[in-house]
């Protein structure tokens, strides 16, 4: 008898224990399961998954932040999942990478939470990523990147995005170098080539600037893209050893390398790929990764993101499962300006913007003000003393944004209009 009571004590905490898992983050009322498979012949650990979200759907119910700043990640045991908000807000297919500790080839699961007001978004690239740039602030961050140019060259950091200059070369090489194999991908704005075949990113040995290239420019009268090896020269490096794309298509957009061993590297732009067979370079066990114009190249070079993740021939895929209520989350009320008291005005706006609201609405403690993106541009603490308020709008550039009013219990959000 006392066996079996112990049989059955046991089975009720293990039971309580995967009750209380099942429901994590109870103060968020909402949550989409999310199953993640692996294809592969071993485990995956700590892999950034790239999910697609349907945030348009909720957003429009009232139950999403209209931002996605409520959003959160979980694994099954109720851990909190760094991930990266890359684009698609309010859309239904809004790119989301999360960092998942571990996916076995039997596959695993997370979930996706919103529903929770008086929030700021916990999106954050350096964390999601193995290395993580996307040019906030007004100057290169040199913890993380070394400048090398033999010619005249310019670094610029402006609007969330760094513009290489130069009439010669100009390139930048991470500090750090991370465990191969890596994929780096950078999100290239423009790429303006006035001399030689210039623009690139690169993946580097740990020991010299040697290494392989995917490189758009001039090559013999045509314009191309070429994926070849990256050999030192002078204080940058030139490329040699092509594989050659004469029909490049689209360039602007997301670019991918990768190098998973010698005479193996995969490459892709919006317009096409190369894969390369390449083998004067042998990776080493750490690679750095490199960006810009190239030796006897010239132009000018904008990227506002460069990355790095972890490689896998097959990627994983993921199945987004249907909403669940959750926990005892009050949710998020959103309401309009036409059905409330709540008045913003002018809108369009140029140089300020009024937000009066009456007597019974002042229990909002932050006003914040955001992009379409979610990028948070402004913010600011309330108190209930003064109901009228007032924003200056004219060092913002002429677009759509989000004003967003959060209180214990309540958010009002409203689209503002900058001319």
């Amino acid at each position: 008898m006392k066996n079996i009571l112990q049989i059955l004590f046991t089975g009720s905490l293990v039971l309580a224990t995967l009750v209380a898992r099942a429901q994590c983050l109870k103060s968020w009322q909402y949550f989409v399961p999310i199953a993640i498979t692996n294809s592969t012949s071993g485990t995956l650990t700590n892999y950034q998954v790239k999910i697609y979200v349907n945030t348009a759907v909720p957003t429009l119910a009232g139950k999403m932040s209209p931002t996605c700043d409520d959003v959160r990640f979980t694994d099954t045991f109720c851990n909190n999942l760094p991930f990266w908000i890359e684009n698609g807000i309010n859309t239904d297919s809004t790119l989301i990478w999360v960092k998942v500790p571990t996916i076995p080839t039997t596959g695993t699961a997370i979930k996706m939470y919103y529903g929770n007001p008086s929030l700021l978004t916990t999106s954050n690239g350096d964390s999601t990523f193995i290395f993580f740039d996307n040019f906030q602030g007004k100057d290169l961050d040199t913890n993380k990147w070394q400048i090398f140019h033999s010619g005249s060259a310019s670094f610029t950091v402006s609007s969330g995005a760094l513009t290489i200059s130069s009439d010669l070369d100009g390139a930048i090489r991470s500090k750090a170098s991370f465990p191969s194999p890596i994929v780096l991908e950078s999100n290239i704005i423009s790429a303006n080539v006035t001399a030689g075949y210039a623009h690139h990113i690169a993946l580097l040995r740990s020991d010299s600037a040697s290494g392989v290239a995917l490189t758009y420019g001039n090559y013999h009268g045509a314009y191309c893209m070429l994926l070849g090896s990256a050999d030192q020269a002078n204080a940058t490096y030139g490329c040699s050893n092509q594989n050659v794309n004469i029909n490049p298509g689209t360039i602007t957009g997301l670019w991918s390398l990768s190098w998973p061993s010698s005479g193996v590297q995969y490459s892709s732009w919006p317009g096409g790929n190369l894969t390369g067979a390449i083998s004067s370079h042998m990776p080493t066990a750490n690679l750095r990764v490199g960006a810009g114009i190239l030796y006897s190249g010239g132009g000018s070079f904008v990227t506002n993101m460069i990355r790095v993740r972890k490689y896998s021939k097959i990627e994983p895929t993921d199945s987004v499962g249907t909403e669940s209520t959750n926990g005892t989350g009050t949710g998020i009320k959103v309401t309009n300006a036409e059905s409330t008291a709540i008045k913003i005005f002018p809108n369009p706006a140029n140089d300020i913007v009024n937000i009066d609201l009456d007597a019974s609405h002042t229990g909002f403690h932050t006003l914040t003000m955001t992009d379409m993106a979610g990028k948070l541009l402004y913010s600011r603490e309330l108190n209930n003393l003064d109901p009228n308020l007032q924003l200056q709008t004219n060092d913002y550039p002429k677009g759509i944004y989000l004003i967003k009013l959060t209180g214990v219990n309540q958010t009002f959000t409203q689209k503002l209009v900058i001319e």
